[in-house]
């Protein structure tokens, strides 16, 4: 039985079709045949049954079910909404058609968000399904929903119909002052910098402006081809849409500057919305500049003393030296005359 297996290489078919045999295909000791209709048509509804030529007993048969696309169920959602953080939405499911009752069992009908989550559903579908009202109170608010119609196709096949909404959560800033945020660190401690942007979706680029030069750089959007960049500078998020930071793990002095969280926007003409951070980079050793200055003046001071106390002391010694330096002078005097001395002091 095997080796006629193997010879089996052409199907017979119980109605005359224009159809097309695709080539063998062996599989390890089995062998397929792939019979493709090239145009479906009303008439192609049917049992088809795949025979070996000598051996009718061995056949496998398969059913086609054919039904017209106006027989099937559709419906239609609102449109795509864009809205702000806080603000509140409403989206509507309606079916427009039913379907063939003859040919479709409408199933049921749900509200289905990112594709896993079931928000609501009617279990018949003979009616339809509320709206949704929604306030966006966080950035997950937003995504895409499903309106999922389910049905049976000749009590046989099921069949799915969905529409999708897609609601999105205007990116924005919620801290008030974007431009004056300044972060002091001494020399080797880390830093981060928590961007308060929140949207979804959200595309978030962090850029750098060194200290006393007139150069943006991004970080985050760069080939990488420098690897200090890839070891430089640490880029995390709590999720997709929120809490985006970047962490410096070790700060020198040439880190020194202005750093930027912007929000990219899909609209290239539109410039990106930035909050600006300036990171100042202190001296391990700034708290002893005082102690040492101090130190200093107070030396210099001594100096200053000292030196002016031994000038005046060396002034004060010449000055009594010659306030006793004296000249002697002979004075010629009669005999019982009296004589006058005169204290004489010497101009130097």
């Amino acid at each position: 039985m095997a080796s006629q297996r193997i010879l089996f290489k052409s199907c017979v078919f119980l109605t005359s079709l224009l159809v097309v045999l695709s080539r063998v295909k062996v599989d390890g000791r089995k062998l397929y045949v792939t019979m493709v209709i090239k145009r479906i048509k009303p008439s192609d509804s049917g049992q088809y049954r795949c025979t070996l030529p000598n051996d009718t007993n061995t056949s496998y048969g398969f059913g086609i079910t054919y039904i017209a696309k106006s027989d099937l169920p559709e419906i239609e959602v609102s449109r795509n909404i864009t809205a702000e953080l806080g603000e509140s939405v409403r989206l509507a499911c309606n079916i427009t058609q039913k379907g063939n009752i003859f040919k479709v069992r409408l199933v049921i009908i749900a509200w289905v968000k990112d594709d896993h989550q079931r928000i609501a559903e009617v279990p018949s579908a003979e009616r339809n399904l509320k709206d949704i009202r929604l306030t966006l109170n966080k950035p997950q608010d937003g995504g895409h929903y499903e309106c999922k119609l389910t049905s049976m196709l000749h009590a046989q096949r099921t069949y799915n119909v969905t529409r999708i909404i897609s609601v999105q959560v205007r990116p924005k800033f919620g801290a008030v002052d974007l431009t004056h945020n300044e972060i002091v660190r001494i020399k080797g401690e880390a830093v981060q910098f928590q961007c308060d942007a929140t949207g979804n979706p959200i595309k978030i680029v962090w850029k750098r402006k060194p200290r006393h030069k007139n150069l943006l750089i991004t970080l985050n959007e760069t080939s990488y081809s420098n690897e200090s960049l890839q070891t430089r500078y640490k880029f995390t998020r709590k999720s997709n849409y929120e809490e985006f930071k970047l962490e410096i793990p070790k700060t020198d002095y040439e880190d020194r500057g202005d750093y930027y969280c912007c929000i990219r926007s899909s609209n290239t003409s539109v410039p990106d919305q930035c909050q600006r951070f300036t990171l100042r980079v202190k001296d391990p050793l700034r708290h002893l500049w005082p102690i040492l200055g101090i130190i200093v003046e107070a030396i210099f001071l001594y100096v200053i003393t000292t030196s002016s106390e031994k000038t005046k002391k060396n002034d004060n010694k010449i000055s009594k030296s010659r306030d006793h330096t004296v000249e002697d002078r002979s004075t010629d005097v009669r005999k019982g005359e009296k004589a006058r001395l005169r204290k004489t002091t010497l101009d130097p």
